[in-house]
């Protein structure tokens, strides 16, 4: 049959794999990068498909979005290739002390041997072109497509051999094709002279503030929620005016941005996810689909909308930036970055590169339009896969003047994955079997490349990146499935094993030096870092959290290394001496039984302690657990008040089916007799009656404030006793 009839009919006839069409790519993208699963009966499509993604380079420039309405505000930036590589640990084996001993309350302290050897981070350069053209962009990603129908083609030759019982080569078979194909894989205060202290989100790093679900000046809260009602949701801004455990008024708007004049956005497919307060701004950020009518074709697009902060908030203005939203950061400087992740259409449907419409990404406030094309940083081979254009797009937007102005918008060639920022500087971290890291510098809205390199493992979210005194250090885990391919006629894998590292690389992202060998078979699950300390915790059965000297980088070392059953998921500073960690509780056998909050002792590295536990274990009636497992955010720690909140939710059997409650926890450390007390518990009810829980706790001065789409309760902050409730509207 003529080869190029076959290719046509393919292109016409070939559907896009629903867990990859652009209405899922969020899901495909978020899973992606969750790491903590043992993937154990992973498919071969589904490897594959992580392998192809850990080859995307994602990389960054600088040009003026606002070029694309005013041309004079357009500066390109003069973008150098980065240095050779330097050499790196020299491969020699540092082993400390073989020692053991037990503690009270089965805590195991041990000493582990570590070997460093000379696997050093991969430099790259080629990745930080601007485009010349239009053209240049789709010749690029045409070629990419033409290589994905040659692979499409051979899993269907593959497919009608192995159907027909015909021998097939080595060659064949790694085009193999299961059923199953799913891909598995993160300031400005508005408040009066004279409000009480209250809490705010934790930023990972100081000055950089990171948004929430819910947001506090001292005299007004704020929450976000949405509402899923039969072919419609409903986003909504809930405020109250808070004194003294008290709410002086509330009320409730619907968040609806004004739309750009060519496009019309569908209140039914929204979603609002994250919120600022930031100079007397509400600033909220959501993603909607919508329709371009001068081209016909619908699109998903992030938006940035900002209301009045205060009572009855009004409508001031928003940005808008094609693909989904992956996540923001608001400068020290009144700068917000904006990370999104956009998909192009089917390339086998764009018929020209004039159709730039189809593959090129749009921003703007009045009206989108598609970048430039010096605005679009380019790989020499893409390798996307799937016949889609990937991009990581980020925008920058100054906040300093009451408005949402957009200063820059930049296209970045791959998916964005991880993202970590500090004063200077973004780190995206995208990839599984190797992580790929380019580090994006930002000054003043101005959006530069720097460089990029690739490490093994991968991160497990931002936690796992820190810039310090000139250094960028990534924790990360490497796993493998040895001998996984087809065994007879099924696909296996005989053995699993995994390992860890930590990497310190200079600004130029060239590695000074980095540390492995430790947890073996065990998977990170959480990482903290502090000063030239890295704390990194990770699990298969027991829970060991390993202090790793970083102060010479050139040489990491671990001091000192902790067991105790379960794992923290998160873990954040108490103190100069202390680290919360809150998580998941198991049995010795590494049965996970409910959840645990500890507190280490870390004032001596080289002898760590976990100072206090508090555990909430399911019985054989109820099944429990909490968001804040998962959701760092929904834990509110706040040491200046001695205090840990944290929601649950319960399940229980009964005779009717299952009983859901809900609660928000309150435990107060007592640094003295070093143990928590449960202080008291927010009832939230039956769950099955209401359409949110408590999800998020706040204080403002001696009163707590806690939070759902439906109910706002105050609570003083030494008893947890209820003072005062506020309802909104639902539906």
């Amino acid at each position: 049959m003529n080869e190029e009839k076959d290719i046509k009919d393919i292109l016409n006839e070939e559907k896009v794999p629903e867990e990859i069409s652009p209405e899922n790519i969020k899901t495909m993208l978020d899973e992606q990068t969750a790491g903590d699963a043992k993937r154990k009966g992973i498919s071969q499509t589904a490897k594959m498909a992580i392998s192809s993604a850990a080859c995307l380079l994602i990389i960054g420039g600088a040009v003026a979005a606002g070029a694309i309405a005013n041309p004079g505000r357009n500066v390109k930036p003069d973008v150098n290739e980065p240095a050779a590589a330097t050499t790196a640990s020299s491969g020699e084996t540092t082993t400390t002390a073989a020692e053991e001993t037990t503690a009270p309350g089965s805590v195991t302290t041990t000493r582990t041997e570590v070997t460093k050897t000379d696997n050093k981070a991969e430099k790259s350069t080629s990745y930080l072109t601007a485009a010349k053209d239009y053209s240049e962009v789709y010749e690029i990603f045409s070629k990419s497509y033409g290589e994905y129908m040659d692979d499409l083609s051979r899993q269907r030759k593959y497919g009608a051999l192995q159907e027909n019982g015909i021998e097939y080569t080595d060659e064949d078979a790694d085009y193999a094709a299961p059923e199953s194909s799913a891909v598995n894989g993160v300031g400005g205060s508005t408040a009066a002279a004279d409000a009480p202290g209250y809490y705010d989100t934790y930023n990972q790093e100081e000055g950089v503030l990171e948004a929430d679900i819910c947001k506090t000046d001292g005299r007004f809260i704020y929450y976000i929620t949405n509402e899923y009602v039969p072919d419609k949701t409903t986003c909504k801004l809930n405020y109250a005016e808070v004194e003294n455990g008290n709410f002086i008024n509330s009320g409730s708007i619907d968040i609806f941005p004004e739309m750009p004049e060519n496009v019309e956005l569908l209140q039914s497919a929204m979603n609002i996810d994250d919120m600022y307060l930031y100079n007397g701004m509400v600033i909220i950020v959501g993603t909607a689909y919508g329709v371009n009518e001068e081209v016909g074709y619908s699109q998903t697009m992030s938006f940035v909308t900002a209301y009045t902060a205060g009572e009855s908030p009004e409508y001031i203005g928003t940005y808008f930036q094609d693909g989904w939203y992956s996540d923001v950061r608001i400068a020290p400087d009144g700068y917000m970055y904006l990370c999104t992740a956009h998909t192009s259409d089917y390339f086998g449907s764009i018929e020209e590169d004039e159709n730039i419409d189809h593959y090129i990404p749009h921003c703007g406030n009045d009206s989108v339009k598609c970048l430039s094309a010096e605005d679009i940083f380019m790989p020499d081979d893409p390798a996307q896969g799937y016949g889609f254009i990937n991009y990581t797009v980020i925008g920058s937007i100054d906040l300093n003047n009451g408005y949402v102005e957009n200063v820059q918008t930049k296209a970045l060639a791959g998916f964005s994955g991880n993202i970590y920022m500090s004063q200077d500087n973004i780190y995206l971290a995208q990839g599984y079997d190797k992580t790929t890291v380019t580090r994006v510098a930002v000054s003043g809205g101005n959006i530069e490349p720097a460089c990029s390199a690739a490490v093994e493992g991968h991160v497990k979210d931002q936690f796992s990146m820190s810039e310090y005194d000139g250094c960028f250090r990534i924790a990360t885990t490497v796993e493998d499935w040895n001998n996984y391919g087809i065994v007879g006629d099924a696909f296996g894998i005989d053995e699993y094993t995994a390992d860890n590292y930590v990497y310190v690389l200079d600004l130029d992202l060239t590695e000074l030096g980095h540390i492995h060998d430790f947890g073996r078979d065990e998977t990170i699950k959480s990482v903290n870092f502090r000063g030239d300390m890295a704390y990194v915790v990770t699990y298969e059965q027991t829970d060991p959290l390993f202090a790793i000297d970083l102060s010479d980088p050139s040489s990491p070392e671990i001091l000192d290394e902790l067991k105790i059953n379960g794992y923290s998921t998160y873990m954040q500073k108490w103190s100069d001496d202390l680290l919360l960690g809150f998580g998941v509780n198991a049995d010795d056998n590494g049965f996970e039984t409910g959840i645990k909050v500890t507190m280490f002792d870390n004032s001596d590295p080289n002898d760590l302690k976990a100072a206090a536990t508090y555990t909430l274990d399911r019985s054989d009636d109820c099944w429990l657990y909490s968001d804040g497992v998962w959701d760092r955010k929904a834990v509110m720690i706040a040491p200046e008040k001695e205090i840990v909140g944290f929601p649950i939710n319960y399940s229980r059997s009964n005779d009717d089916g299952w009983e859901c409650n809900y609660e928000y926890d309150f435990l107060r450390y007592d640094e003295q007799s070093q143990e928590f007390v449960p202080v008291g518990a927010i009832d939230g009810g039956d769950q099955n009656e209401s359409s949110s829980s408590f999800n998020r706790a706040v204080y403002v001065g001696d009163y707590v404030y806690v939070l759902s789409g439906e109910t706002f309760i105050a609570a003083d902050l030494d008893t947890i006793t209820q003072t005062d409730i506020a309802y909104f509207p639902v539906g």
